[in-house]
């Protein structure tokens, strides 16, 4: 998927070449939410979105949000290893 990217509200270190990004993007004139993996491709250099990852329209963001601070009470977070 390639869209217009307006500002990238997270960016969460995957893997030494790859971060999942969290920005709203513009693509055939809809806009919504990607989370969506970037990767440095090793022979350029460059930085450029891959497959992986899911688009949410704005009318789903509150639900995501809701699923959010379920998440933020789950058990097993990363601080409780």
């Amino acid at each position: 998927m390639t869209g217009q990217v307006d500002q990238v509200f997270a960016e969460i270190q995957k893997s030494d070449p790859e971060a999942i990004r969290v920005a709203p993007v513009t693509f055939k004139g809809r806009v919504g939410v990607d989370i969506r993996v970037y990767a440095r491709y090793r022979a350029t250099g460059e930085v450029g979105s891959t497959k992986s990852g899911l688009r949410i329209a704005p009318e789903k963001l509150p639900e995501l949000m809701a699923a959010r601070s379920l998440l933020a009470s789950w058990p097993c977070r990363a601080d409780d290893r």
